[in-house]
């Protein structure tokens, strides 16, 4: 819904897309069972063009949108995953959480490859579902909250601006720069 009515200001004002867009995720204090998305961006158009009809959002700089034009991508939009997961430690765990030694905690360690392969699930599924050539500008973030009785409840966002191949006379495309000298030999 916040992403929807971002991408719905952005028509209001005639621009082509929403850049710079930034997700934060809050549970609210005192609940557990709800969370308050914030989604705000950049409007940007190209002067003299029409509007678009579907305003393109993306979670890069101008600068790297810029970068991606060049290279003959165009974004289509915000596209992300998200997870949450609730780990209720066993014995096992309560046993190591108070053992001197340094160990790698498993039921931890599995929750949190399982949040990860469900959130990037997501995220796959819904870059395929518009037809995108890659994902670029991947950015991921968690947060652990402490319930009452040691239980942890794990929340894990993954964004990124899928994207399009789009067809670019050769003398206008430049590749990326891979790697950057430090000297001109």
């Amino acid at each position: 819904l916040a992403l929807g009515r971002l991408v719905a200001e952005a028509q209001e004002l005639k621009a082509h897309g929403v850049t710079g867009v930034r997700i934060t995720l809050t549970r609210l204090p005192d609940t557990y069972d709800t969370l308050e998305f914030k989604v705000v961006g950049t409007a940007v158009s190209v002067p003299g063009d029409k509007p678009a009809r579907q305003p393109f959002t993306c979670n890069l700089s101008g600068q790297d949108l810029a970068k991606l034009l060049r290279a003959g991508y165009a974004p289509l939009h915000l596209a992300f995953g998200a997870c949450s997961i609730e780990v209720d430690p066993g014995c096992a765990t309560e046993f190591q959480n108070q053992s001197l030694w340094n160990s790698e905690v498993g039921q931890y360690s599995d929750a949190m490859a399982k949040i990860q392969e469900l959130a990037m699930q997501r995220l796959t599924e819904e870059a395929a579902e518009a037809h995108a050539d890659g994902l670029v500008g991947v950015e991921i973030s968690h947060r652990v909250h402490e319930l009452p009785g040691e239980v942890l409840l794990v929340d894990l966002v993954i964004t990124a601006t899928a994207v399009r191949r789009f067809d670019l006379p050769s003398e206008s495309r430049q590749s990326p720069l891979v790697i950057m000298k430090l000297r001109d030999r």
